[in-house]
């Protein structure tokens, strides 16, 4: 959590002064000219638990180290949502990526059957990197777009789960509330390093 999570998230509340006053200087540039993209992953899709995530993990982390995973790229995304939530009234576009099935290093210590039998499934690493830039640089995406996940290569994800959805949202406004749950815990996390 603290590799894919915390560190991203105090990294940019302590940015957050730059971004916004970039944000006001560019207001005469397209909207949503300054971004933050954070990175998930398609496990978040795949294995997420019902709701995103068992917020009891965050204190009392799996033994799982795939489950550990699926629940620091859903962080990502929750966190992707609070923070647009927080500036992007202010200007700043906050939304989340899956860079895709990437061939990469990701697998060298999964058992080599499942690199065999996923390996057909993989794009050049390249192809990563299109996603990530169209998240940061398209002229598609605007200030209405926050929170939203972005995936391969290039596109707002057509049909997020819905209970994932539901949890990005408060229980005042008909979801579970878990990414708010999420947040809190971040920000105890990070309090004494701000």
């Amino acid at each position: 959590m603290a590799t894919n999570c915390l560190g991203h998230h105090l990294l940019t509340q302590l940015l957050l002064p730059t971004l916004l006053h970039t944000a006001e200087r560019a207001s005469q540039s397209p909207a949503a000219a300054v971004r933050v993209v954070w990175t998930s992953s398609i496990a978040v899709d795949a294995s997420a638990p019902k709701g995103g995530m068992d917020v009891a993990e965050l204190t009392n982390p799996s033994s799982n180290q795939q489950r550990n995973y699926v629940n620091s790229k859903t962080g990502n995304w929750f966190l992707a949502s609070a923070l647009a939530a927080q500036v992007g009234s202010k200007g700043i576009l906050s939304v989340t990526q899956n860079p895709g099935n990437l061939r990469t290093g990701l697998l060298r210590h999964a058992p080599w059957v499942l690199g065999f039998v996923v390996s057909p499934l993989l794009y050049p690493a390249k192809m990563g990197a299109y996603t990530e830039l169209w998240a940061g640089l398209s002229g598609d995406l605007g200030i209405e777009d926050g929170g939203k996940y972005v995936v391969p290569w290039g596109r707002l994800h057509p049909s997020p789960r819905p209970d994932l959805v539901d949890a990005l949202k408060a229980k005042e406004d008909g979801g579970t509330g878990v990414a708010a749950l999420f947040l809190e815990y971040c920000e105890r996390q990070i309090a004494d390093f701000k």
